[in-house]
């Protein structure tokens, strides 16, 4: 299996995307002007790099999602300081981008919200602040022919204000030819990003990975008050688990991963639902179900993740058939993604929620016996997970 820390990144920025309020592909989008504005200042390939992947991490930290951030102060820097604490995770092998996400919305004259100013603030960071705010203010529901001057007046307008003259000059330049345009706007961002990475790509291996989805792991949790540990507790628990199973260190490997990218979907769900105290409405709870959908979209735009995608999907699916959102039975269904379905229920039910109390392990496990009685989930990893809590 071989991985692609630039093709992991590029996937997993849609999971960011996903957040309230957010508009898909906008890190692509955001790192396709970056990266046209390093080219326009002769950035040396190492720089481009930190470009390219600060711009699509550049709103890691902000799980809880607004389209728009420059007008709340606390907010932003809570935002950038959980981007920053992420980034430092990840093996990224540079310094530039944590930094880069810390600043990403510091603005030239100083008032941003570290009130930095100037060359204080890192070049990578000046690039992106010019090309996110850019693209929340592009409409992608009218053709660039009618916005396009206007946009880049708006931008020119605020030279030595919110961005970095070089940063302003180097983008008038990169926009002049319609091409930047028609790349912009195209439906395959993705493809036009994949023509213009940088020369190397970056191999990751394992732990590399681990780490990757360690850290978006953090994204997810993150983003409600009541499931701050949930992905972690399940990543420890499943690899505890697995750790009794007679398989090689590749597989188990491979199985925390899925733990960790289990609910990466879950950023596609507005707060106002994950946190409702009280009984959801059917459609409420439709939507709920459907962040197990987009986790295996995300993770299907890298075929090389492997048996990780349906491990990672499957967990709210039932041995009998009646789960989401594929309705799979026992025979469709390994021993990880049951294994992985079981670690999610335990910790569920131990966790508090807004609508009851955290339940006791007692209570929890007599639920699972009474659903492993119902043929929902699997007998032999629940006698498992009691050996090892």
């Amino acid at each position: 299996m071989r991985l692609l820390l630039n093709d992991i990144l590029s996937s997993f920025s849609l999971a960011l995307d996903l957040a309230e309020e957010k508009m898909f592909e906008h890190a692509r989008r955001v790192a396709y002007i970056s990266l046209c504005i390093a080219d326009k200042l002769k950035l040396s390939q190492d720089y481009r790099k930190d470009v390219y992947f600060s711009a699509l991490l550049h709103d890691v930290g902000a799980s809880e999602a607004k389209a728009d951030l420059s007008g709340d102060v606390d907010y932003v820097k809570r935002h950038v300081e959980i981007g920053y604490d992420i980034a430092k995770i990840m093996p990224l092998n540079s310094d530039e981008i944590p930094n880069a996400i810390l600043y990403s919305h510091e603005n030239w004259d100083g008032t941003g919200p570290f009130e930095v100013r100037k060359d204080m603030i890192p070049l990578t960071a000046q690039i992106i602040h010019l090309a996110d705010q850019f693209d929340i203010r592009y409409n992608r529901n009218i053709n660039y022919i009618y916005q396009a001057d206007q946009l880049v007046d708006w931008v020119v307008d605020n030279s030595e204000k919110m961005f970095s003259p070089y940063a302003v000059e180097a983008f008038k330049s990169a926009v002049k030819p319609d091409e930047f345009w028609l790349n912009y706007a195209f439906f395959n961002i993705k493809g036009i990003l994949a023509r213009m990475e940088p020369v190397e790509p970056v191999d990751l291996d394992i732990n590399g990975l681990i780490d990757i989805s360690r850290a978006f792991g953090m994204v997810i949790d993150n983003k409600s008050r009541f499931t701050l540990r949930h992905t972690q507790s399940i990543a420890e628990l499943a690899y505890r688990m697995l750790s009794e199973l007679d398989m090689d260190e590749s597989k188990r490997e491979m199985g925390v991963v899925a733990a960790y990218l289990h609910d990466l979907g879950k950023l596609a769900i507005p707060n106002s639902i994950l946190e409702k105290n009280g009984k959801l409405t059917k459609e409420e709870f439709l939507i709920i179900k459907s962040h197990v959908y987009y986790t295996r979209v995300i993770l299907n735009e890298i075929e090389e993740l492997g048996d990780i995608i349906h491990w990672a999907a499957n967990h709210h699916e039932r041995l009998n058939g009646t789960g989401y959102p594929r309705q799979l039975t026992a025979f469709e269904l390994d021993s990880i993604d049951r294994l992985i379905a079981v670690c999610d229920v335990f910790v569920a039910l131990t966790e508090e929620r807004p609508y009851r109390e955290a339940m006791s392990y007692e209570q929890a496990l007599s639920i699972m016996d009474e659903m492993v009685n119902n043929k929902e989930i699997d007998e032999f990893s629940v006698e498992l997970l009691k050996k090892v809590v």
